[in-house]
């Protein structure tokens, strides 16, 4: 199942679309949509033209490592909620980082993605969101209503 979001003008746009418009993820694609659990999940795939070294910023990576094998870590990060009605639907983003060794520097180390820093099982749109309502209500609320407690 996709998600679609439609235009002004009534044209479908891609799911790519979406997710960098409403979560502020880029420089990725959109590959599938699962419901887990009462969460939508996005599974995203990392732009191969944007993979650089993580150190030095360098453009001269070679790939470590692949699916199958160690090099490639999933992470599942969080996202800001989806507002239905009463209740809001968790949304979460499933990404497969790579690991890559740079020409430059001569380190391996994982691709940094854009829209989470790491180590975090957040987005920054999410932690922006958690912040904006910290600033209209008490930090006991913003825990008990981000699901972060």
């Amino acid at each position: 199942m996709s998600l679609w979001l439609f235009t002004p003008t009534g044209e479908a746009a891609r799911s790519t679309s979406l997710l960098y418009h409403a979560f502020g993820i880029r420089h990725c694609h959109h590959k599938a949509t699962q419901f887990v659990n009462g969460a939508v999940r996005f599974r995203v795939e990392v732009d191969r033209a944007k993979v650089r070294c993580p150190i030095c910023d360098g453009q001269s990576i070679t790939r470590r490592g692949v699916i199958t094998r160690q090099g490639v870590v999933t992470r599942v990060i969080r996202s800001q909620p989806v507002a239905r009605r009463r209740t809001e639907i968790q949304v979460q983003v499933k990404v497969q980082v790579q690991r890559v060794w740079c020409n430059d520097c001569c380190k391996t180390r994982q691709c940094k993605l854009l829209f989470a820093r790491d180590h975090m099982q957040h987005t920054t749109a999410f932690a922006r969101y958690v912040i904006d309502l910290a600033f209209i209500t008490m930090t006991q609320n913003v825990a008990r209503h981000s699901g972060v407690a």
